[in-house]
């Protein structure tokens, strides 16, 4: 009992926290250290591209996930929104979505699209839970088509126009004014002119 007494003291209780302490610096000194390295050789992975304003967005490849939801690679613009079923950014967005592939202005201007990235079986249990009414279509090859267009995050809204080129490109999720900025653009689109 005295040993314990003895190796419990206040000295040897502050000697024994600072060894501790050291050996964690130590520690956390070689990881940095080796990260340090990897990242000077470059052996750590670049980030990929994003898809930007601009380029050319494909329509090939693509599946309809739901009734109606036509693969429209005509001339006339339409507005792409880009999801994952376990993104919660997408998620949340979801009845944004539904609202306005829904509503009567974009009926008359800009067909609203949903491109799933997630494979057919799990987008269309997502569509029935979520009781989407957006016409929802999904890629045959995830890999092939999000490497092809850029698709490395999501959700990700697109206009794309005629010539497969896409003018406009907001990556993340839409605020409230960046929604009202893409339903002003439908509101106002007439005749599919962008």
């Amino acid at each position: 009992m005295t040993k314990v007494r003895e190796i419990v003291s206040g000295k040897n209780l502050y000697n024994i926290f600072l060894h501790l302490a050291l050996v964690a610096s130590l520690l956390v000194i070689a990881v940095l250290a080796k990260q340090n390295r990897d990242l000077k050789r470059g052996s750590g992975q670049a980030p990929k591209a994003n898809m930007r304003a601009g380029e050319y967005f494909s329509l090939a490849g693509l599946t309809p996930a739901t009734n109606g939801a036509q693969i429209d690679s005509t001339s006339s613009p339409q507005l792409i929104f880009v999801f994952t079923t376990r993104c919660p950014w997408c998620k949340e967005t979801l009845p944004m979505w539904n609202s306005l592939a829904d509503s009567t202005a974009q009926k008359k201007s800009l067909p609203v699209r949903g491109i799933c990235l997630d494979s057919l079986e799990e987008t269309r249990a997502s569509i029935a839970q979520n009781k989407l009414t957006l016409p929802v279509i999904v890629p045959s090859n995830k890999e092939l088509f999000s490497h092809f267009n850029k698709l490395n995050t999501v959700p990700l809204t697109i206009v794309r126009v005629g010539t497969g080129h896409a003018p406009t490109v907001w990556q993340g999720k839409l605020f409230d004014e960046e929604f009202r900025v893409v339903s002003g653009a439908i509101a106002n689109t007439s005749d599919h002119q962008l």
